[in-house]
């Protein structure tokens, strides 16, 4: 692993969204406007979703439904203690 190579350590924090049709009506209001980047159509996240692979190693999965602080919350134990 590259992280640790670099005396690092690699924590993956996946972000979900478990109410599908709020993760829609987010995604269709948003418009990032990053230069030089093309905005994400709900197409582009169920193809993704079909081609993402289940990852294996330990993680935490936070949740969109829940509120920031509580998610901050959540990965910062996780950081603290993994």
């Amino acid at each position: 692993m590259e992280a640790a190579r670099y005396g690092g350590r690699l924590r993956i924090v996946e972000c979900v969204c478990s109410d599908e049709g709020e993760h829609r009506r987010r995604l269709e209001g948003r418009r990032r406007g990053i230069p030089g980047w093309h905005e994400v159509g709900w197409d582009h996240v169920l193809r993704m979703r079909s081609e993402y692979p289940q990852l294996e190693s330990a993680r935490l999965t936070v949740d969109a439904m829940e509120t920031v602080e509580r998610n901050l919350g959540l990965v910062r134990t996780f950081l603290r203690h993994s």
